[in-house]
């Protein structure tokens, strides 16, 4: 989770070498969840979604055992952790439906809830060091695209492909005045952060972060009322102030 492995430590080196101005900011690790599984379905909520229904989204799913003991009036495991492939086979897909409403990302997180129990591919996954055969793994699961096996990817700690969406739009657009009307202009990613590989991905965070707080301040010093705020997208959806 925290990244201070001898392995993540030499990630952050090598990478602080190609970018000095991350390394005066203290920047170089992406946090993750305690499994693969974890962050894989937390990927699939990123997807066609707002970052506050993401979020409540992932609120739901850790609640969801919870919610459940209430609904049958069991007192056991009432905690409010994330809950593991084998807990959500167990809980079946129409309640999952039923108790954290994730529309379409039900039916793909149970799949991938179900081929996690029947064998050991997450921990194949979790020891694969090649982008492109881990990345060849996850695009055999149902509704991981290039945006959501890139974010697991990161999270594994592969950095080479950067998770674009509308995000990445807003940043092209506020840092390096790069305007596209409907896709992310894929070969101007891969031109501005080519030169971090094999860490496109830190740089691009460290960069989409450094922007959030020009404009938000310190997010570690952000009310959690408030953290559904911190994008691009949300910022523009906010009501102006009328002319007087």
């Amino acid at each position: 989770m925290l990244r201070i492995s001898d392995e993540d430590e030499n990630t952050v080196i090598e990478f602080q070498k190609l970018y000095p101005e991350a390394k005066e900011e203290g920047f170089g690790r992406i946090f993750r969840s305690p499994s693969i599984f974890e962050d894989a379905v937390k990927s699939l909520l990123l997807c066609y979604s707002s970052w506050q229904r993401t979020l409540k989204m992932a609120k739901s799913l850790c609640g969801l055992k919870l919610q459940l003991s209430r609904s049958n009036r069991k007192k056991q495991q009432l905690v409010g952790n994330f809950p593991t492939s084998k807990e959500l086979v167990e809980i079946g897909e129409t309640n999952l439906q039923k108790q954290c409403r994730l529309g379409m990302r039900a039916g793909y997180i149970m799949k991938l809830a179900k081929k996690v129990e029947k064998n050991s591919v997450m921990e194949k996954l979790e020891k694969e060091k090649s982008c492109w055969l881990a990345y060849s793994i996850l695009d055999e699961f149902k509704g991981f695209g290039p945006f959501s096996t890139a974010t697991t990817l990161m999270c594994m700690g592969i950095y080479e492909k950067v998770p674009t969406d509308t995000e990445t739009k807003a940043l092209l657009k506020q840092v390096y005045g790069i305007r596209s009307s409907r896709n992310v202009p894929l070969h101007k990613v891969e031109e501005i952060y080519g030169k971090y590989t094999p860490f496109q991905c830190i740089a691009y965070w460290f960069e989409l972060v450094q922007n959030y707080e020009k404009r938000y301040g310190r997010l570690s010093e952000l009310d959690e009322s408030k953290y559904h705020t911190i994008t691009g997208v949300y910022s523009k959806k906010r009501k102006r102030p009328r002319k007087r």
